[in-house]
């Protein structure tokens, strides 16, 4: 274990030096470049640099993963929901905002969602699977849980399934 702890930092130093590297040299250029007439532009790169890197070291990671773990959020539309099941947690959040779920009756939870995708006998509660949602490391779907009590919902959840 400790030897795969120092080759994971190691290789963690290397990546971050080779960027620093690239920052400098980038930074150097550009100093070059646009101010032809400045003796050492070493000087001011190796700053930069220094600082740079480390933003570069938050900024690459957060944004890969916003561009990873986005997914668009949908109006609630009763046709995309009963045909797009794995793509029903882009509207799920629209559901509960605009629809009051707790107090419907079984005949206006049909209406509005259709025939639940499993019912489990030994309690009043529906499920409508809502798909995969976009995760860092998804396993299961997310599902979309309706208990009934005297045949009003009571109390609605979103789990994975």
């Amino acid at each position: 274990m400790l030897w795969q702890t120092i080759l994971f930092y190691t290789v963690l130093l290397i990546c971050v030096g080779l960027l620093g590297l690239l920052v400098f040299r980038v930074v150097a250029y550009l100093i070059a470049r646009f101010w032809p007439s400045l003796q050492r532009p070493t000087r001011i790169a190796l700053p930069a640099a220094i600082l740079i890197t480390p933003l570069l070291c938050v900024a690459i990671p957060y944004l890969i993963l916003a561009i990873y773990l986005y997914y668009p959020h949908r109006d609630f539309n009763k046709a995309d929901w009963a045909t797009n099941l794995p793509k029903r947690y882009e509207q799920v959040e629209d559901l509960v905002a605009s629809h009051k779920l707790v107090g419907l009756t079984e005949q206006q939870v049909v209406e509005l969602l259709g025939t639940p995708d499993m019912k489990f006998s030994s309690e009043a509660t529906w499920e409508y699977y809502l798909g995969m949602t976009p995760k860092l490391i998804p396993i299961d779907g997310d599902a979309l849980s309706l208990q009934f009590s005297n045949g009003k919902v009571v109390r609605y959840w979103i789990h994975e399934t």
